[in-house]
């Protein structure tokens, strides 16, 4: 474990706890000012500043969105769905560091209408034995060479089991490689005000745009059989 000062997208000075050799780095700098710059792939900074409410962090990896969310906004509280233990541990790691733990809530879990759900992990050889298994990933981000996949069943949980009772999610951010159909179809989506994320496979843009739009503003980035979408309610 290795520890870096990073900015959170509205400038917050913090320092992360991540994994040596993996794509942890990577990921931290798509959301965190951490290279002299900002990418913010999920739109963070644009965000209101006093948000409350709680927000969603889908597909929350090491949790760069759902730390990035409570560091900026300190009223506001999130819930993360991740299903690859290991990264859970990282993310509760720096959520007792930055103090919002207390803000956080955490489920080792795959979108899913069913109780359990496939998760199929994969990792990379780094030439050090000790780092295969924290080098596990879901998705396209690798290091080092390829050294197989595994599939494990973890528990299944639907986006309106994580939603509060009443009024507007503020931000929900999803990003799980194809589960997200799954939850863009569950009618508690019309009550997010604004989600970003990642969008795989079929049904493509055009679905996503048939399940939206009776709701939703879309902005959608296609690339291929994937790409980026922002929805604002009306």
């Amino acid at each position: 474990m290795e520890t870096k000062p990073v900015q959170s997208p509205k400038g917050r000075l913090c320092e992360l706890t991540y994994r040596e050799d993996t794509s942890d780095l990577s990921t931290i700098g798509s959301t965190w000012r951490l290279w002299g710059g900002l990418v913010d792939e999920y739109g963070l900074v644009g965000l209101p500043d006093d948000m409350t409410g709680t927000a969603i962090d889908i597909g929350a990896h090491i949790g760069s969105v759902a730390l990035a969310l409570l560091v900026d906004h300190p009223r506001l509280k999130v819930v993360a769905v991740e299903p690859l233990v290991e990264n859970c541990d990282i993310i509760r790691l720096n959520a007792e560091h930055l103090g919002v733990a207390d803000r956080l809530t955490i489920h080792e879990a795959g979108i899913s209408l069913s109780e359990t759900v496939p998760i199929t992990w994969n990792w990379t050889e780094t030439g050090n034995d000790e780092y295969w298994r924290t080098n596990r990933f879901i998705g396209n981000v690798r290091v080092g060479t390829d050294g197989g996949s595994e599939t494990v069943i973890m528990p299944g949980i639907t986006l309106g089991s994580l939603m509060p009772k009443r009024g507007l999610v503020p931000f929900m951010k999803i990003d799980c490689e194809g589960c997200e159909w799954v939850a863009l179809t569950d009618p508690a989506i019309k009550r997010i005000r604004r989600i970003v994320g990642e969008y795989h496979g079929h049904p493509g843009s055009d679905g996503l745009r048939d399940l939206l739009d009776p709701t939703h503003d879309m902005s959608i980035e296609p690339n291929g059989a994937c790409g980026i979408f922002t929805a604002t309610v009306r």
